[in-house]
């Protein structure tokens, strides 16, 4: 992956590959997520570290409640909606844990393409992500 999004050295991302933006997006319709939930799940999935956990504190809430025009409430909300549909859990207060099933630990040096499914039966709908390296 080009030096423009990745610091080789250090495994630090400058900035998202214009694929994770499309990736963003797409899992937030594969989700079936809207507005401020699919805003809420993009910045908890912007913020993930190494071991899919999003710390999220008060000060951050707020801008990011004043940026979207809405309350802290209504972002706690958000969340607690994520939580319900088990895209999310909450590791402790204001950290919240990304679901391994649509969010893993990788490297995004070598990521050739992100693969999503929903496999239909007569059980339900099975969602799945797969990150396919080179």
């Amino acid at each position: 992956m080009s030096k423009t999004y990745l610091v080789h050295e250090t495994g630090e991302l400058l900035r998202e590959p214009p694929f994770v933006k499309l990736y963003f997006k797409a899992l937030s319709d594969h989700e079936n997520l809207a507005g401020m939930e699919s805003a809420a799940f993009i910045l908890l999935l912007s913020q993930m570290d190494a071991n899919n956990i999003s710390s999220i504190g008060k000060t951050q809430k707020s801008e990011f409640a004043t940026k979207h025009k809405t309350t802290p409430q209504c972002v706690t909300n958000a969340f607690q909606k994520l939580k319900n549909k088990g895209l999310i859990s909450i590791a402790s207060k204001g950290e919240y844990r990304i679901s391994a099933r649509i969010a893993s630990r990788t490297s995004w040096d070598g990521v050739v393409k992100i693969i999503m499914r929903q496999e239909f039966s007569a059980s339900g709908v099975a969602k799945s992500v797969e990150f396919i390296n080179e």
